[in-house]
């Protein structure tokens, strides 16, 4: 994925957008995708 797909996730999220539950464990296993929350 490119970075900018990966910078669309938290957007949707603060839109209110329903998050895929396979994006939870992504942003979980990945440390840098915790810089965004």
């Amino acid at each position: 994925m490119s970075l900018q797909n990966l910078t669309r996730f938290p957007r949707l999220e603060l839109i209110g957008a329903p998050t895929p539950l396979e994006y939870l464990p992504a942003s979980v296993r990945s440390p840098w995708a915790r810089n965004f929350y």
